[in-house]
C-alpha cells in the first residue's frame, strides 16, 4: 500500500489501512472499496491523504503494528487530558505518563528506528496527532544526539507530548504568545510531571537568536532539550500545515535553514539523522530518467533508500549506486498508472 493525497484518491481504490478519529473510532476499515460517495465524506472530514492498496507494495511494511497501537492509544489519552484542563484547569497524567514511557522504551529498544511522518491527518485532530508526531521526533532525536538516560528521555517525550497543553486554558488573551508560560505554569502543578518537562514546554518557542519568546532567550539560555521539541515542532507543522501537502524532504530543507540561525548546528543533523526524507510508497525520479516506488529504507543513509523500477521486479539500493541521485519526488497519479 502506500499512501495518495485525498486529489488522487479514485472510485475503484481499495483503502489500504484502517483509518481512526482523534478519540480513536475506527472511521475506515482496511479493504473498503472507495465510492464517490466516500470521497465526498473524505472531504467533509477534512481527511487530507488515504492510504490505497498497491499491487507492488503488497510485499511492502509500511508501518509497524506498535506505532499504530501507539497512536491511537496515546492521542485518545492526550485528548482526555486537554478536556480535562479546559474544563477543571487539571488533569490525570498517569495513564499519559505510562504510554509515553512505552513509547520512549520501544523507540531505544529499536535499533533502525526512522520516524515516518506519512500517515493519515484529519484537521479535526492536528493538534492531537501534531503532538504525537513531535513527542517521537523529540525522543528519536535525543537518541541520535546521545548521552541521555531513560528517565530524561521519558520527561523530553512527555514535554514535548504536553508542548501545545498551555492552548487548553481558557482565558487567554494571545493564545499563541501565552501558551507556553501557560503550559509550564500548569505542569509545574502536577507532582508527576518531571520539572524539566516543564521548562522544556516553557522554551518551545524560543531561539538561540533571541527570536523566540515568550523572554527572547539567546544561546545557551535556550536549553538543549527545548531546541530538540523546538525543531520537530517546526518540522511538523511545516510538513502537516493544513492545506498544504508538503513533503518530508521539503521539511528537512526547511528546518536546515534554520540551523546555526535558530538552532544548534549539532541539535539540527541530529533531527536529520531521525527522519525518513522519502518515506516508503513514495514515487520518484531518478538521475538516471528511472521512476521507482520507495520500498525501503538504510539506516544512517536516509537519503539513499531502496527503489523498486515501476511496473518492474528490479530493485535498486542507492548506497550501491554512488552516482545516482534522487532527481525529484513524482506526485503524478498518470504517471505511476502509466
Amino acid at each position: 500500500m502506500r499512501m495518495v493525497s485525498i486529489d488522487e484518491v479514485r472510485e475503484g481504490d481499495r483503502i489500504g489501512m484502517n483509518v481512526y478519529s482523534s478519540d480513536g473510532r475506527l472511521v475506515l476499515r482496511k479493504g473498503m472499496v472507495v465510492t464517490g460517495k466516500l470521497i465526498d465524506g473524505f472531504k467533509r472530514l477534512h481527511v487530507d491523504g488515504v492510504y490505497i492498496e498497491d499491487e507492488r507494495l503488497k510485499d511492502v511494511q509500511m508501518e509497524d503494528s506498535f506505532s499504530v497501537r501507539f497512536r491511537m492509544h496515546a492521542i485518545s489519552l492526550l485528548n482526555s487530558a486537554f478536556e480535562e484542563v479546559r474544563e477543571s484547569k487539571g488533569f490525570n497524567c498517569k495513564a499519559l505518563l505510562e504510554t509515553n514511557n512505552e513509547m520512549v522504551r520501544h523507540l531505544l529498544a529499536e535499533q533502525n528506528s526512522l520516524l515516518q511522518i506519512n500517515h493519515i491527518r484529519m484537521r479535526t485532530g492536528y493538534l492531537l496527532d501534531h503532538s504525537i508526531n513531535v513527542a517521537m521526533l523529540s525522543v528519536l532525536t535525543a537518541k541520535a544526539i546521545g548521552g541521555y538516560s531513560i528517565q530524561q528521555m521519558q520527561a523530553i517525550g512527555i514535554g514535548a507530548m504536553l508542548h501545545d497543553i498551555g492552548y487548553a486554558l481558557p482565558g487567554l488573551e494571545n493564545p499563541y504568545i501565552e501558551h507556553p508560560k501557560a503550559g509550564h505554569d500548569l505542569l509545574i502543578k502536577q507532582q508527576d510531571i518531571p520539572v524539566m518537562s516543564a521548562e522544556l514546554v516553557l522554551q518551545h518557542h524560543e531561539m538561540i537568536n533571541a527570536d523566540g519568546f515568550p523572554y527572547n532567550l539567546k544561546g545557551k539560555e535556550v536549553k538543549e532539550m527545548a531546541q530538540i521539541c523546538a525543531i520537530a515542532n517546526d518540522f511538523d507543522h511545516y510538513v502537516n500545515e493544513i492545506d498544504h501537502n508538503r513533503l518530508p524532504h521539503e521539511g528537512m530543507d526547511y528546518v536546515m535553514t534554520k540551523a546555526g540561525v535558530s538552532y544548534d548546528v549539532h541539535i539540527v543533523h541530529a533531527f536529520m539523522r531521525a527522519i525518513v526524507p522519502y518515506p516508503i510508497g513514495t514515487v520518484v525520479l531518478l538521475t538516471n530518467g528511472i521512476t521507482g516506488i520507495v520500498i525501503e529504507n538504510n539506516k544512517d543513509y536516509e537519503s539513499r533508500p531502496v527503489i523498486r523500477e515501476l511496473n518492474k521486479d528490479h530493485e535498486i539500493s542507492l548506497i550501491n549506486h554512488p552516482t545516482l541521485f534522487i532527481k525529484e519526488v513524482v506526485s503524478s497519479r498518470d504517471i505511476l498508472f502509466s
